[in-house]
């Protein structure tokens, strides 16, 4: 289970509690429903890969986008084959 932080309206305290995705909606504090917090720690992290297609390694998506300009690629959408 993740880990969420939420905080009382009421009261202004915060916790971080355990919970299902199903169960998110669940954390009461004060008789009242808790307000969930969009903290860093929720936030994917990009680790970069590496791209056959442009032969290096891909730290971030600012980096694709400039070694793709220094070739002269472009990206193409694989359903509709538009750039």
């Amino acid at each position: 289970m993740p880990l969420y932080d939420f905080k009382c309206m009421s009261c202004g305290e915060t916790q971080e509690l355990y919970k299902r995705l199903a169960e998110v909606d669940d954390a009461f504090h004060c008789d009242e429903r808790m307000t969930r917090l969009i903290t860093m720690k929720n936030k994917a992290k990009f680790f970069g890969y590496y791209s056959e297609a442009l032969d290096t390694y891909i730290p971030s998506a600012k980096a694709k986008s400039r070694r793709m300009k220094e070739l002269g690629a472009a990206e193409v959408d694989t359903v509709t084959g538009q750039p």
